[in-house]
């Protein structure tokens, strides 16, 4: 509790035309009930504010938490949660959690219930890439009304990097192998968008959908990107995985 005071006092010192606030940790849930004066608080004094929570989504499977997260929201806000498997057997190998995938679907649906804005994240890695046509599929069929999907690829760092061998796929082979799944998002009316690929790892009829989301102090671009005539319109990449990308940069002449 004495972590929310100190959050709470934090909140106080935000000006009240902040345009954007991303709540996250950890898991922000975590700390239990005691977040939700925190929201209120954010809610009833920054009414412009555009959030952005992100979670897991475990915790609303659970119906209190659901309606007490109902009842706090700021008005302009979005959760964001990953989805790591189209099955408990891929997702929860992934989390290390066991139950975690029925949790989050069953949270997901929950706050759609209750027209909560949704953007479902997939994080592109070895670990799950033979099972994005699943991962469409479940979207496709299961939560109707989201807002979009970010499909994001890895950034090669901390625990990422250590376990290389197992997660890491280049951009161009994985991009590759889910453009069917993400044709089949969009032909179904799922607003979907593309995280930290460079724009020449993408087929050029996707290109509409990537963003420019990489951070000034983390973003890269190799010597070949001078010349090419795309590169104000690329996002660039990740300074942690450039050593392992920089090979597959080409200029788009």
């Amino acid at each position: 509790d004495t972590n929310m005071d100190d959050f709470m006092e934090l909140a106080r010192h935000i000006p009240s035309d902040a345009p954007h606030l991303t709540i996250t940790g950890g898991e922000p849930f975590l700390v239990g009930e005691c977040i939700f004066p925190f929201i209120r608080y954010l809610k009833e004094n920054l009414p412009c504010t555009d959030f952005l929570f992100l979670t897991n989504g475990r915790v609303f499977a659970i119906d209190k938490f659901v309606n007490q997260f109902v009842e706090s929201i700021p008005y302009n806000s979005t959760v964001a949660i990953p989805i790591h498997g189209s099955c408990d057997s891929i997702h929860d190998s992934i989390t290390r959690a066991d139950g975690s995938f029925r949790q989050t679907v069953r949270g997901i649906k929950q706050l759609l219930k209750n027209g909560i804005r949704i953007e479902i994240r997939l994080v592109v890695s070895k670990l799950n890439i033979s099972d994005f046509d699943r991962i469409a599929d479940l979207i496709i069929s299961q939560f109707h009304g989201i807002a979009y999907v970010s499909v994001i690829a890895m950034e090669m760092t901390g625990n990422a990097r250590k376990n290389k061998e197992q997660v890491w796929i280049p951009y161009k082979e994985s991009f590759d192998l889910i453009s069917g799944s993400i044709r089949r998002m969009v032909k179904n009316g799922v607003d979907v968008r593309l995280y930290n690929f460079p724009i020449c790892t993408v087929q050029k009829s996707f290109w509409t959908l990537c963003e420019k989301s990489i951070s000034g102090n983390k973003v890269r671009f190799g010597e070949v990107c001078d010349e090419c005539k795309y590169r104000s319109a690329c996002g660039g990449v990740f300074a942690g995985t450039f050593s392992l990308e920089k090979d597959e940069l080409k200029a788009i002449l």
